[in-house]
């Protein structure tokens, strides 16, 4: 860890915990046993969670075909974070589902800082 990230960390949780939207988390795993060649899903959920700057995707995503109009994105303060976020969460905002189809991590220095997400309603 860097001193950047030792003052950046603990700010960007404070900023989130003060103005991020609180929604939940539902989060798939699936797992293989290769001994009994059996697969398992379990499904978690993580309340409370505060997720920074919702609103529409940036043009460029839509115009580099990383998201579609009408998608959503914001982000997550890693610093905390009972979960990593990935593409098929499923994220509730205000009673409405919408399906993770893209993350990206953000560093600062040598730490994750935060995760972007990109939001499809479901």
């Amino acid at each position: 860890m860097t001193k950047l990230d030792d003052k950046l960390l603990p700010a960007v949780k404070a900023m989130a915990t003060k103005m991020g939207t609180t929604v939940s988390v539902v989060v798939e795993s699936l797992s293989y046993a290769p001994a009994t060649g059996v697969t398992s899903r379990s499904t978690s959920t993580h309340s409370a969670q505060k997720l920074m700057g919702v609103r529409p995707v940036s043009k460029d995503y839509i115009a580099d075909g990383l998201a579609q109009d009408g998608d959503t994105q914001g982000m997550f303060a890693a610093s905390g974070l009972a979960f990593t976020p990935a593409q098929g969460d499923r994220v509730v905002i205000n009673s409405k589902t919408y399906t993770t189809v893209g993350t990206e991590d953000l560093f600062s220095g040598d730490s994750v800082v935060a995760y972007r997400v990109l939001l499809r309603a479901a």
